[in-house]
C-alpha cells in the first residue's frame, strides 16, 4: 500500500477531518506540519484525540517558514521508501525545494497539493520558474476548476491535475444545524440583537483581494436609497492587513448595526453561522473560498463573485446570488431583495442546507484514490 506523507504549514483545523480519513484509508500516512499553529487556525486540544502520525517541525511563530529545518533529512532517511507519495503543501520554499530536490534524487513521487494561488500577473522569469516546477511535479492537487485552469496556463497536462473538493467537516456542522434555534439565541442575546431583525455575516482574512470596499459601498447604497427606517445587522468576524474598509463602513453605518468580531475559535465559527440569514463574500481573490461551503451547510444563502471556486456551489436564486466582482450595486440590490422578501430568503435558507449531501470530504478521498491508481500506472 502506498505511504503518503503530508508536509503543510499549520494543523489547521479545517483539514482536521480530512487528514483522519486520508490515515484511516491510507494506514502508513504521515502528517509534517511547519508550524504549531496561528492564533485563529489551531486544532485547539485535539492533539491528543488524533489517530494518525504528525510531527512538527517548529514552534515558532515564523510565518515566513524560510527557515532551513534539518528534521526534514530526518524524515525523509526514516519514513520515507519507495511506495512513499509526498504532498507538498504551503510549507516554506526551502524546506518544500528540498524535498522536491530529494525526491527527484532518490525517486520519490511527488504532488504539489495546493489550496490555490491567487490570480495575478506574473513576469516572464517568475513564470518560466513556475512552468519548470509544475511540470516536474508528478501531479497536482487543487480545489475546483479555477484552480485547474490555473495550473494549465503552466503547460500542465490536465489528466495531471487532481480535485481536491476541497469541504468542511459538513457532519459537524450538521450537528450545529440541528441546534440552530439555541445558537442563533446564544449569540444575537450575546451581541444584543433582536429576534426579528435580518442578519447577514461576513467571515475573511481581511485582505485587499477580499472587496471588503464592495461590501462597505454596498451598505452605504443601502443607507442611501431606503426610504424608510429598518433594522439590519452586520456581524463581520476576521481581521487582517486591510481592515480599512471595515473602521469606514462602521464609522458611516446609521441604520446597520455591525459587530465587528476579529477573532473566534474556528469550532465555534458555527454558532455565528447560525445567528445570521445570510452570507455576504465579495471576494475576488479566492481560488475557493470554504467559508461559502460553511455558511450554506449552515442554511444560509451566499451572495458570492462569479470568480471564486466556489461559486459553483450556489445556484443563482436558488441558495444564493451570483454578481460579478466589484459590483457593489449589485449586491446592495440582492441584500434588499432579500430584506423585502423574507418567505424567499426562508425558502433559499431550506436549500442551501443541502449542500452537506452533495460536497463532502469523501469526494476528496476518492479523488486521491484516483491519483494514487494515476501514478501507480505510470
Amino acid at each position: 500500500m502506498k505511504k503518503l506523507i503530508f508536509l503543510t504549514n499549520i494543523p489547521a483545523p479545517y483539514r482536521h477531518h480530512l487528514f483522519n480519513k486520508i490515515a484511516k484509508r491510507y494506514p502508513n500516512s504521515l502528517f509534517v506540519f511547519s508550524l504549531l499553529n496561528e492564533p485563529d487556525r489551531s486544532w485547539g486540544n485535539k492533539y491528543n484525540d488524533i489517530d494518525y502520525n504528525y510531527l512538527i517541525l517548529s514552534k515558532s511563530k515564523n510565518t515566513k517558514m524560510k527557515r532551513f529545518n534539518y528534521k526534514i533529512i530526518f524524515i525523509l532517511l526514516r519514513y520515507a521508501n519507495k511506495d512513499t507519495v509526498f504532498f507538498i503543501g504551503s510549507f516554506g520554499s526551502i524546506n518544500g525545494k528540498l524535498v522536491i530536490l530529494l525526491s527527484k534524487i532518490i525517486k520519490y513521487k511527488y504532488v504539489i497539493w495546493s489550496d490555490g494561488e491567487i490570480f495575478k500577473q506574473l513576469n516572464k522569469n517568475i513564470f518560466d520558474k513556475k512552468c519548470k516546477s509544475y511540470n516536474y511535479a508528478d501531479a497536482i492537487v487543487v480545489p475546483g476548476n479555477k484552480g485547474k485552469r490555473y495550473f494549465e496556463k503552466f503547460g500542465v497536462k490536465p489528466e495531471k491535475i487532481f480535485n481536491s473538493y476541497f469541504s468542511h467537516d459538513v457532519y459537524e456542522y450538521k450537528k450545529f444545524y440541528n441546534e440552530k434555534s439555541f445558537y442563533r439565541s446564544k449569540i444575537r442575546k450575546k451581541l444584543n440583537i433582536s429576534e426579528d431583525d435580518l442578519v447577514m455575516i461576513t467571515v475573511s482574512r481581511f485582505l485587499d483581494l477580499k472587496r471588503l470596499e464592495d461590501l462597505r459601498d454596498a451598505l452605504s447604497i443601502l443607507e442611501n436609497n431606503s426610504n424608510k427606517y429598518y433594522r439590519m445587522n452586520l456581524i463581520l468576524i476576521g481581521d487582517g492587513e486591510h481592515n480599512k474598509p471595515v473602521y469606514e463602513m462602521i464609522k458611516k453605518s446609521r441604520n446597520i448595526d455591525i459587530h465587528w468580531i476579529k477573532a473566534v475559535r474556528y469550532s465555534n465559527i458555527p454558532e455565528y453561522y447560525a445567528a445570521s440569514d445570510f452570507m455576504v463574500f465579495p471576494s475576488e481573490g479566492d481560488i475557493w473560498g470554504l467559508v461559502v461551503n460553511e455558511a450554506l451547510s449552515m442554511g444560509l444563502p451566499v451572495i458570492c463573485t462569479n470568480i471564486i471556486g466556489a461559486s459553483k456551489l450556489v445556484q443563482d436564486g436558488h441558495n444564493g446570488f451570483i454578481v460579478p466582482p466589484r459590483s457593489p450595486i449589485i449586491i446592495a440590490e440582492k441584500i434588499q431583495y432579500l430584506y423585502n422578501y423574507p418567505e424567499i430568503l426562508s425558502y433559499m435558507s431550506l436549500n442551501a442546507s443541502s449542500i452537506y449531501k452533495r460536497w463532502n470530504s469523501d469526494m476528496a478521498i476518492d479523488s486521491i484514490e484516483k491519483l494514487i491508481k494515476y501514478l501507480e500506472e505510470r
